[in-house]
Order: C-alpha cells, then sequence, then structure tokens
C-alpha cells in the first residue's frame, strides 16, 4: 500500500462528533453503527460490511455482488476526473477509500459517523479516519478536490444539509451514490424511526435542482433489477431471514449454495458486472445512481485514467482481521 492517506494513531480521530448539536435520530444511529461495527462471527472474525476479503472469503454481510457493482462503477467514475485528494465520507471500514488510493495515488481521507467504523478502516487499511456527522463536517471550504459519499445520504435525517455540506468541502467534484427505493418504504422507516434506515427516495432527477445552482450533474443507472437473480446465484452466500413468507426458498437457496459454489466462479462474477452496466443503461429499470456533480468542469476527462478492471476490484482483498483484543483461535 502507498503511503498516502496512512494515519498515524494520534491523528486517528481528529475531528469528533459533537452530541450536543447531533439530532437524536442521528445520535440512535451512530450507537447501532458502533454496535455493527463491532460485530464478529462465532470464531471472532470480524463481521464485513464491504467485501474487504475478497469475492466469497471471509465473513461478510449478503449481497456481497452487488456491492462490488456499486464500488466498481464508482471507481470508473473517479477513474475520469483529475484530482490530488479524496475525502471518503461514510467511509465504512475504509474498502473503498482503500481501492483509491490504490488506483489514483494521492492522499485519500476517511469519515464515518461511527467511531468503530473509523476503527476498522484504520486498523484494517491504514486509513486515517475522522468522526464526523455529515449534516456538519469539520472541514474547511473547498478542503478536498473530491468527496465520495457512497450509500450514505439515504440514512441522513437532512438530505439537504448533508448534500450542501458536501458541495462545501468539495473543490471540484462530489461522487455519490444512492439507491432507488420506493417513498412507501423510507415513509414506513420514517415512521418508525429506525436506526440507520433509509430516510429518503432517490430517482435519476433528484439532484436537478444542482442544475439550476449552476453545476454540471451527470447520472448513471446501476443495479440493474435483470441481473438481480443472477447477482444472487453467482453471490452463492448463505442468507439468513425470518421471513416466513420467503422461508422455503431461502432455504433452498441455501441448501443448493455449495453446488452454486462450484459452478459459478470469478469470470462469473466478473460477467455480472459487466451485464449489470449494460442493463442498467439500456433498460428504464434500475435499483441504484451514481450522481457525479461538477463544481468544475474542466476537471473531467473522457478517458479513464487508469483503466479500472472489474476483476482486479474483485481480487482485492486483507487477511481475515480480528479485533484488537481478541485472541485468534489456534
Amino acid at each position: 500500500m502507498r503511503e498516502e492517506g496512512v494515519a498515524k494513531p494520534q491523528s486517528l480521530f481528529q475531528h469528533g462528533v459533537d452530541c450536543k448539536r447531533m439530532d437524536a435520530h442521528t445520535e440512535k444511529t451512530a450507537i447501532w453503527l458502533n454496535e455493527r461495527y463491532r460485530a464478529v462471527d462465532e470464531s471472532g472474525v470480524y463481521l464485513a460490511h464491504q467485501p474487504i476479503y475478497g469475492f466469497r472469503s471471509g465473513p461478510t454481510e449478503e449481497g456481497i455482488l452487488r456491492r462490488y457493482v456499486i464500488t466498481y462503477q464508482i471507481m470508473r467514475a473517479l477513474a475520469h476526473l483529475q484530482m490530488e485528494s479524496l475525502l471518503d465520507v461514510g467511509c465504512s471500514e475504509g474498502f473503498k477509500t482503500h481501492l483509491a488510493a490504490e488506483f489514483f495515488g494521492i492522499p485519500m481521507r476517511g469519515c464515518d459517523l461511527s467511531e468503530e467504523a473509523c476503527r476498522r478502516a484504520h486498523e484494517i487499511f491504514k486509513v486515517t479516519a475522522d468522526v464526523v456527522d455529515i449534516h456538519e463536517m469539520p472541514y474547511a471550504d473547498g478542503e478536498f478536490d473530491v468527496l465520495l459519499c457512497s450509500e450514505t445520504l439515504e440514512h441522513a435525517t437532512d438530505f439537504k444539509k448533508a448534500l450542501s455540506e458536501l458541495m462545501r468541502v468539495a473543490r471540484r467534484t462530489v461522487v455519490i451514490s444512492v439507491p432507488h427505493e420506493p417513498e412507501e418504504l423510507v415513509e414506513r422507516n420514517r415512521a418508525i424511526d429506525e436506526p440507520h434506515a433509509h430516510f429518503h427516495s432517490f430517482d435519476e432527477h433528484s439532484f436537478d435542482f444542482l442544475r439550476e445552482a449552476g453545476h454540471q450533474v451527470f447520472v448513471q443507472k446501476i443495479l440493474s433489477p435483470i441481473v438481480r437473480i443472477g447477482s444472487y446465484l453467482v453471490d452463492a452466500h448463505q442468507i439468513k431471514s425470518t421471513s416466513r413468507r420467503a422461508g422455503w426458498m431461502i432455504a433452498l437457496y441455501n441448501a443448493i449454495m455449495p453446488l452454486l459454489n462450484l459452478i459459478f466462479g470469478e469470470r462469473a462474477a466478473t460477467a455480472v458486472l459487466h451485464l449489470d452496466e449494460y442493463f442498467s443503461r439500456h433498460a428504464s429499470s434500475y435499483e441504484a445512481i451514481i450522481v457525479t456533480v461538477m463544481k468544475d468542469g474542466s476537471v473531467f476527462r473522457t478517458i479513464e485514467k487508469p483503466h479500472i478492471s472489474a476483476r482486479e476490484i474483485l481480487r482485492s482483498h486483507v487477511p481475515l482481521h480480528y479485533l484488537k483484543g481478541q485472541d485468534k483461535p489456534r
């Protein structure tokens, strides 16, 4: 790994969250996230949110290929930008921050609402990570060339305020990924005030108002429903569910999972990433979007530099991670 963005232990939490100024829902979400980023499996290995252990390796949340699709397309979007610094907002355990540092060789920094997520990013990838509330970030105006904010805005209590902060801190460009979901779902989440739930519904026109403010906005649809079944088959990942309605289907899927592992490998996973791009571009349906907002259009380049390989992303991995203070099994 390059030395850019490597944290010194004393600088890990240079910026902290002021809980007195945090709204009640964000505070509940911070508590929920800290518990989640302390999660381990039965053998004591950290349960990853992002596919940090590689394709089908190590304990990782469900939907691995969908996360790979998002990561792959984000890295390709970044490859079209001229930049000298990047802040990954909502960096989780630092997988995308690490990949961006590897691909682009520039200083990277991460931040997250969860102190435990920042700890994992530092322990696993040596990423400098600050504990930050997206609604009020402690960075200077235009401090970073590019801000990446992946799968985070949908959780924000105040989407417009959070986006305003992203635009303030970015000198040139903001790259965002958010899910595209029914409004009824987010209304239910708001009604029960579930921590870390999706509080906003986005579509390909949700960021049009930024064009009126004079910014260039590019929207790319991703996660085509046409490829969804193929994604689950290639994932071949144990599914846990309490739903009685789908119980028999999940039981069947889990039973044939070893066979799926034999049939579908890395080539199939790479094909899914490319097929998702094709169908998302040519079909009307989609389940997420990547939005590139440019304050300075001159930073965009038509040629992807460097070329981002889907296979290289699938092969990126770290050793199984045990939380500090836990002993590895003998």
